[in-house]
């Protein structure tokens, strides 16, 4: 709580015309908490005694701030400093009412340096500093302040020594004064009213003395050259500035999140951004965007507040968001805009990271920096904050199984764990003979419909089984039937190999050329995160493409298991076996960045997969773009063993592949695109990127201890495999993967 009382002895700045002495001014006060203008006084007009007996409640976020109250001259164009007064909130008593005269200073430095003297003296006095303390949340990350009720102070010479206001309450509830709420003092100091929220217990009796820049009774007063003002501060809890949110958990513990909640609460220290056409000043019109990941079909706004600086909202929304929809999303931006007719301003954008918030469906409600439209916030970044809560939690009305129903025996509402355990062992013993004790399911070039592949993931949720392998080559499975089995793998503990090669999972090919991730990557990518027993993963001859790349590669990054990976024979790069295509690297540059950081990963297979742009027979354009990021990481990757670039013509055995190719002999024989009427030509312009890669696999080679393998048996194909540090594991157990 604020109270600018009065001013006396203010400088005159608006002089006669005809010169001499005299003049006056019309003066205001500006008052500023951190970095941002809060409150303005109003303007008393040819006065240098000026009386406003007003008051103003600010919400502080850190307690050590310091207040600025300063003194200007309202003017026709600009306005005219006339001093500045710091007060240090840290050094306010908690729960009093502290009132004095402050003398004003010429300038901001002077009057900081008068503030770091006082505290020294108050220091060396011995009076003590209090911090201010609130009842209930500290939700906004600080002290919440507000006038709540008004009381009544006791002028000097009625009952009080002289250094002494007796401060008589009433009985704490009020409702939060507003500005101008208080009774005209004039020459009366009783009516400025106690400030408090009634917790003080009453009756308390405060020393101003340490406020106080007068002198004795009965001394003259000196003013100084600016003059002084008279201030009364209080800290008071108020919950109307602190509200709660979200602070129940969702009684569902086992359920996975579906609903993110947020609430944006209120912003401070935001920048002008419609400036005044004459003078200083402005203001902007603030509205906060609310968006999950880069998708707009999450997206939501808030109301304008206009002409505010510190606009405060008290909005809530929520996002019908999955675990892996929020995986895949990667954050939260709050995005706060200057609204104009025409079109928004950026002011700054916070954002939140959505993983954490899904582990442990935590709340989130704190005051955070505003920074660029990527959320980085620099060093000289003067956007201000905003003060947000969000949770991420289970919301039954939004599960569709609480809605529909199930379509399949094993989900049906209201069955128990035993019975569902019961109905899932008896399908799968019908079907393809498996038992509680089989360790391998061997489903290879069987076609697993949408039902079948839903029944293979409700087993893997099962506890206590010995199933360690599961193959699904060649299957058939659609998006929906692989996204069903890696959901049942989520926190499943017994599985370790997953064969899944040879089904589709191209990128999604929208309308207007648009591409958009195979959902079941997207799933994929995101059970490796959760599971922790997964081992073995091959994916090979699967059409994975550079976004399905990039998408497992979130997943890789934060997997704590996998060992063995194989992504032969995928155009992960956009061009296919054919060297058809426009090559594209965001998804082999996602790889490199997971393989930098992964701890587990030993094996990885990335033959055929046309990384450097040409296919087995130099067919294509050279670019050694992805194999500079695969370079840069294996440099940093301390775990990887082994890594199979064949097929890639890295090293030129394009040369014989072509060859090969008029004898109708060796590797690749025969083989042409399918579009062309001619055999593939082999120009000069093929000839001269045979072998660039080499020097690339050199610095592999160099930095990162690797052996060069480009024969592995007797026959004339040239491989490309890197090892290192083999003795100490299974030989048969990398050469049969």
């Amino acid at each position: 709580n604020v109270a600018v009382v009065q001013a006396r002895g203010l400088p005159a700045v608006d002089r006669p015309i005809t010169g001499g002495g005299g003049g006056s001014s019309d003066p205001f006060i500006s008052i500023i908490c951190g970095s941002e203008t809060e409150e303005k006084t109003e303007i008393k007009k040819k006065q240098l005694d000026p009386v406003w007996n007003q008051k103003f409640h600010i919400s502080i976020e850190d307690p050590a701030e310091v207040v600025r109250f300063k003194v200007f001259d309202k003017g026709t164009l600009t306005n005219t400093l006339m001093g500045v007064v710091e007060v240090p909130l840290l050094e306010l008593h908690d729960k009093h009412t502290e009132r004095g005269w402050h003398t004003i200073c010429s300038n901001q430095e002077e009057a900081a340096e008068k503030t770091a003297a006082h505290l020294k003296m108050l220091r060396r006095t011995g009076v003590a500093a209090s911090r201010p303390s609130s009842k209930g949340s500290d939700a906004g990350g600080g002290a919440e302040v507000g006038f709540v009720d008004d009381g009544e102070v006791t002028k000097e010479g009625e009952g009080t020594d002289a250094d002494e206001l007796e401060t008589k309450q009433d009985d704490g509830e009020g409702g939060g004064a507003e500005e101008g709420a208080m009774v005209p003092m004039q020459e009366e100091m009783g009516g400025l009213g106690d400030m408090g929220d009634g917790e003080d217990g009453g009756g308390a009796v405060m020393k101003v003395t340490a406020w106080d820049d007068g002198k004795d009774e009965g001394e003259p007063f000196d003013t100084g050259p600016n003059g002084q003002l008279e201030l009364a501060f209080k800290w008071v809890f108020n919950p109307e500035l602190a509200p709660t949110y979200f602070e129940n958990d969702d009684g569902h513990p086992e359920r996975e999140v579906n609903e993110l909640r947020v609430a944006v609460i209120q912003a401070r220290g935001l920048p002008i951004m419609d400036r005044k056409l004459f003078g200083s000043g402005g203001s902007s019109d603030p509205m906060a965007i609310l968006k999950v990941g880069k998708s707009s079909k999450h997206k939501l706004k808030t109301k304008v507040i206009y002409k505010n600086l510190s606009p405060k909202w008290f909005e809530e929304f929520s996002f019908p968001l999955t675990y892996d929809e929020g995986l895949f999303a990667e954050y939260l931006d709050v995005i706060v805009m200057d609204w104009d007719l025409t079109s928004n301003d950026f002011i700054g954008c916070s954002r939140i990271p959505l993983e954490p918030l899904g582990e442990d469906r935590h709340l989130e409600h704190k005051w955070f920096n505003l920074g660029n439209e990527e959320g980085m916030v620099g060093a000289t970044s003067k956007r201000g904050k905003i003060e947000l809560a969000v949770r991420w939690q289970y919301n039954p009305d939004l599960d569709p199984e609480n809605q529909n129903g199930s379509k399949y025996a094993w989900e049906v509402n209201g069955l128990s764990g035993a019975e569902r355990r019961k109905q899932i062992l008896k399908k799968c013993n019908n079907k393809w003979g498996l038992t509680e004790g089989s360790v391998d399911l061997t489903l290879r070039r069987i076609a697993i419909d949408k039902e079948n592949a839903h029944l293979i993931g409700a087993l893997l949720t099962l506890d206590d089984l010995s199933l360690v392998k599961i193959d699904l080559r060649e299957a058939g499975l659609c998006p929906e039937s692989i996204t069903a089995v890696a959901k049942g793998l989520r926190n499943n503990k017994i599985l370790q190999h997953l064969n899944i090669s040879r089904n589709k999972m191209n990128d999604v090919k929208g309308l207007q050329g648009s591409t958009s991730v195979n959902p079941s990557l997207q799933d994929l990518g995101h059970i490796l995160i959760k599971n922790t027993y997964l081992q073995h993963l091959d994916l090979s001859e699967s059409h994975v493409e550079p976004l399905g790349l990039k998408a497992l590669a979130y997943g890789l990054r934060a997997s704590s298991s996998l060992r063995y990976l194989s992504l032969r024979a995928n155009p992960l790069c956009n061009v296919n076996s054919y060297a058809r295509g426009q090559y594209k690297v965001e998804g082999l540059k996602s790889l490199a960045e997971a393989i930098k950081v992964h701890n587990t990963l030993e094996v990885l297979n990335l033959g055929m997969t046309q990384l450097c742009g040409q296919n087995a027979l130099a067919q294509g354009l050279y670019n050694a773009k992805g194999l500079l990021y695969l370079v840069d990481a294996l440099k940093f990757s301390s775990c990887l063993k082994q890594i199979d670039l064949s097929d890639n013509n890295i090293l030129g055995e394009g040369e014989l592949a072509a060859k090969s190719l008029q004898t109708n002999k060796g590797p690749g024989a025969g083989k042409q695109d399918p579009a062309a009427n001619n055999p593939p030509v082999v120009d000069a312009a093929h000839e001269q990127a045979r072998g660039r890669g080499r020097p690339l696999v050199q610095d592999i080679m160099r930095y990162g201890g690797y052996r060069l393998h480009e024969k592995l048996d007797k026959g004339k194909r040239v491989y490309l495999v890197l090892r290192r540090n083999m003795e100490d594991h299974n030989k048969g157990g990398f050469e049969s993967f």
